[in-house]
């Protein structure tokens, strides 16, 4: 299923309601209690998917996702000065997906092993500041939409701190 979110998802602002391919409003990604840094994944039935907040540790952010207070997994960059990986770690699965492509552009692939669990592309839109996040058949949507979504705010973290060689060496 392919999905459409938009650039800076993560941070204050209205409600955004996550089209996908058909159009129809799948999901709502909300800013979550205003104290922290988190933002909340619904269903259109108001039930949540997964809420994705800011942690800080010494090596740097990192970004956690839970699901009614239980760890789903933690989108972060690998440790080492010269680590240009993001890893988002599975805790059911107690596995590790690799994040590969150009992080500023909007253009990577989530892959575990050879399977490739999500693809993001600018190419599907036109529209300036939206990209398309298609999920494989069989995995969890919420999840890996709110994983995009800690990848663009790490992405835009590093820009922020003139780390953008990095950016695009994501492998």
């Amino acid at each position: 299923m392919r999905y459409v979110l938009r650039d800076g998802l993560f941070g204050p602002g209205d409600p955004y309601e996550i089209p996908n391919e058909h159009g129809w409003r799948a999901l709502v990604a909300a800013p979550g209690q205003p104290w922290r840094e988190s933002l909340m994944i619904r269903d259109r039935a108001g039930i949540e998917r997964a809420t994705l907040t800011l942690r800080r540790y010494p090596s740097g952010a990192a970004y956690e996702l839970m699901r009614r207070g239980r760890p789903l997994a933690l989108v972060t960059r690998e440790a080492g000065l010269l680590s240009s990986t993001v890893v988002l770690c599975l805790e059911e699965e107690g596995g590790e997906a690799r994040v590969c492509g150009d992080l500023a552009a909007s253009e990577y692939r989530i892959a575990m092993g050879d399977a490739v669990l999500a693809e993001v592309s600018r190419r599907w839109h036109t529209r300036e500041g939206l990209y398309g996040v298609e999920v494989a058949d069989g995995q969890r949507d919420a999840l890996l939409l709110a994983a995009c979504v800690a990848v663009d705010a790490l992405a835009r973290r590093a820009a922020k701190a003139g780390l953008r060689g990095w950016l695009r060496r994501a492998a």
